[in-house]
């Protein structure tokens, strides 16, 4: 269960010039309207036009030809301001740095930059109290910092047009309208830069089915974000997070982690406070000693060590005060996903305060039967006690990894009327490489990647038992209406026919059909080594077959 993270990467833009736009200097005299409402941004564009110019241009020569140390230095100081530059970035044994070292350097500052930093930025901003060149190429109107006293009041959409300044300066700095920011650094370097320019890519091309879209956004949480070394993934990280409900981007900060033992969780609040909006917790799967040693727990797959440490993440879910939270994990960290979900409805029935509970996990391994048990006894009382709590489990995987045949069975919704569980299955003709189907992305740019090895997905929905009983009273009311109050019900007020909820209703139950094959008990001996056969058989037909063709060349 060892990650190996594929990363997606841009190509550096180091070889190809940068091509600067030229700058009308003509000043036009705006209408009064325009002058108050774009305050802000004819400051920017209009009478420090010459500097704003200068200093593009300045910057596309660095990361064209490189630069001295103690001139970038210089340089991101008088860009960023000092207090955004630390020493750490630079390193003394080196006299000249080379493109790629400059883009490094402003890849750290821009995964640095934190929530404390943003507020103490925009106040700054607001107050016109800085000489930051940075602050050149912000474009927010006027009218919309009129009425704000702090980052938190700002309208979302400006809230991220803020931080994406500081993120990604190089879109803006470079007059660049192709430019999507390289990723030169390895993905230990800057995983939060390589996030920020992974989801900048999603977020620019959401052409993808609903399904892709946001299993697409919640892949680089659990295999980007999850993975990030602690020493970079500090309280009041910033990162950018799709909502399905909105269907809007939004900003989140990190409040807490909790790291003990293999055990990776990190909890994710809005920065704009919502109540639409869900904390979210994000569990790293195995990357290191600890986390293999978890993974051999003959108990159930990392069940000690959380069983040790799940009081402590439920504590910090619950004095958040959200009544909605969202679950995500990898591998490992998506069997803690799963035991999360039993350990916070168990909170319900104690008079916790939790409406939504929305679990995702990827290629992860099965429960141990003691913890199934536990489980359905938690439904049955749920259902006893007429709880209000909505649960949506989300299972993504590929057929044939092999570490998501280990352990007894996944959690499913079948003693609780209030579950949906919804399956992404992935398959390809490929047996052999495990390391592909369990750690390589199955999405890219907010679409399924059909490139790799010949995959291809389908997808099922079983809904909650209250979603079908909708379905099943509308099909009731439609029959009994007459024909003419029917028609007329569909054009103005309910488009939803009879036949419509009766097609939804078929799916449903040839999709419930397929989620308790895929999701019930663990295969059996004899199909495990028989498929762990005719994987040894097709990487030996393989290499034979590659072997000839290297032969017949020479």
């Amino acid at each position: 269960m060892i990650n190996n993270v594929e990363i997606d990467t841009v190509q550096s833009h180091q070889d190809t010039p940068v091509q600067l736009e030229e700058v009308n200097n003509e000043e036009t005299r705006p209408s009064f309207l325009s002058s108050f409402f774009n305050w802000k941004t004819e400051r920017s564009h209009r009478c420090n036009i010459s500097e704003k110019e200068k200093t593009s241009k300045k910057l596309s020569l660095i990361l064209q030809n490189g630069c001295s140390n103690h001139d970038f230095k210089t340089f991101l100081i008088d860009f960023y301001g000092a207090s955004l530059v630390r020493d750490e970035y630079f390193s003394d044994k080196l006299e000249f740095l080379d493109p790629h070292s400059c883009f490094k350097i402003i890849q750290q500052v821009s995964q640095d930059i934190n929530i404390e930093d943003i507020n103490n930025l925009f106040l700054e901003y607001l107050h016109s109290s800085s000489d930051r060149k940075i602050f050149l190429y912000m474009d927010i109107p006027y009218i919309k910092l009129f009425f704000c006293s702090s980052f938190e009041d700002l309208p979302n959409f400006w809230q991220i047009k803020f931080v994406d300044t500081f993120k990604d300066p190089l879109f803006l700095a470079c007059d660049s309208k192709s430019y999507c920011g390289p990723i030169t650094g390895s993905f230990k370097e800057v995983p939060l830069y390589n996030y920020y320019i992974n989801f900048k890519r999603f977020n620019s091309s959401l052409e993808g089915t609903s399904d892709e879209v946001l299993y697409s956004s919640k892949e680089l949480l659990a295999k980007n974000i999850a993975y990030a070394d602690n020493s970079i993934l500090k309280k009041g990280t910033i990162v950018q997070v799709f909502n399905k409900q909105t269907s809007e981007i939004h900003l989140y900060k990190l409040d807490n982690s909790i790291d003990a033992l293999g055990l990776n969780a990190h909890i994710f609040v809005p920065v704009k406070k919502s109540n639409q909006l869900p904390a979210i917790v994000i569990f790293k799967g195995t990357d290191d000693l600890s986390g293999f040693k978890r993974d051999i727990d003959f108990t159930g797959i990392g069940k000690k060590v959380y069983e040790n440490y799940a009081h402590k993440i439920v504590d910090n879910i619950l004095a958040l005060g959200s009544q909605d939270v969202e679950i995500i994990g990898h591998s490992l960290g998506g069997v803690d996903a799963q035991r999360l979900v039993v350990s916070l409805s168990e909170c319900v029935l104690q008079s916790a305060k939790i409406n939504q509970i929305e679990m995702f996990t990827f290629c992860s391994p099965k429960l141990d039967g003691s913890t199934i048990t536990e489980w359905k006894k938690c439904q049955l009382e749920l259902e006893t006690s007429k709880s209000d709590l909505g649960i949506d489990l989300h299972y993504i995987f590929h057929l044939n990894d092999i570490i998501t045949w280990a352990g007894s069975s996944y959690l499913t919704g079948d003693r609780y009327s209030k579950i949906a569980t919804h399956c992404f299955v992935v398959a390809s003709d490929n047996l052999s490489d495990i390391n592909s189907h369990h750690s390589n992305k199955f999405f890219k740019d907010g679409r399924f990647n059909y490139k790799i090895d010949g995959r291809t997905y389908q997808v099922y929905h079983s809904e909650s038992n209250k979603s079908i009983d909708l379905y099943k009273q509308k099909i009731h009311d439609r029959t009994r209406t007459p024909w003419i109050i029917n028609c007329i019900s569909q054009v103005f007020i309910d488009p939803f026919s009879r036949e419509s909820a009766s097609k939804i209703l078929d799916r449903i139950e040839i999709d419930k059909v397929e989620i308790e094959r895929y999701l019930g008990n663990s295969r059996d001996i004899y199909g495990v080594i028989s498929h762990l056969y005719h994987m040894a058989l097709s990487v030996f037909f393989s290499n034979k077959s590659n072997t000839q063709v290297k032969n017949s060349s020479i």
